[in-house]
């Protein structure tokens, strides 16, 4: 695990592990830029853990080249992409269609996101469906939601298709929402959804 409190912190060079590592099991990157890290996660095959927190824009990765770089990784369970701030403008608009071969998670049972809901529905349509997925995601403050690809997620999904507990929570910065597959303990499965918003309307809507 790295991790720096730093926005700008130094980049992790290309040696970084000397480039590959088929034994590495986890990776963490918190707040670490790290340009070379596509190369590296194509050289690894026994991952189960990835995590990258707080990817500052510097180390911007297209939701494209994100699920070819985890199309290999036939032992990950958890992954966790978190950004710090919603995609450019730009980035949005070069968007490239995905192709007609999609990455296959088989062993994935966690997936933790934060960024915008375009992103996410990229991925998604990226990937084959992941039956038995516990999904967090948090998105940023956005005008309007279409996510018919999460939608379809949630409901093909096995883990939500006996629920026990639904709840939904008004913070001062954000909406949440959540449904849980039994009464509440702390591991079980499930779905966390937090929407940020200020105003209550807002927060309404968006949660709508």
């Amino acid at each position: 695990m790295l991790t720096s409190t730093d926005e700008s912190a130094p980049v992790l060079p290309d040696s970084f592990l000397e480039g590959s590592a088929p034994r590495l099991q986890s990776l963490c990157l918190h707040c670490i830029p790290f340009p070379a890290l596509r190369k590296l996660l194509l050289s690894t095959c026994h991952l189960s853990g990835l995590y990258l927190v707080n990817i500052p824009c510097s180390s911007y990765i297209s939701p494209g080249a994100m699920v070819t770089s985890l199309s290999g990784l036939m032992s990950l369970k958890g992954l966790s992409l978190t950004f710090q701030s919603p995609r450019s403008l730009a980035a949005r608009q070069s968007r490239v269609p995905p192709s007609c071969t999609c990455a296959v998670l088989p062993s994935l049972a966690r997936l933790v996101f934060k960024g915008d809901s375009e992103y996410l529905e990229d991925m998604l349509s990226r990937m084959e469906p992941l039956p038995h997925v516990h999904i967090e995601i948090k998105f940023f403050n956005q005008l309007l939601f279409d996510t018919p690809l999460l939608r379809n997620l949630i409901e093909r999904a096995e883990t939500f298709r006996v629920f026990h507990q639904a709840e939904i929570s008004f913070y001062p910065s954000s909406v949440g929402f959540a449904l849980f597959q039994k009464h509440r303990p702390v591991k079980s499965k499930g779905l966390w959804l937090r929407i940020s918003y200020k105003p209550l309307d807002w927060q309404l809507s968006s949660l709508a």
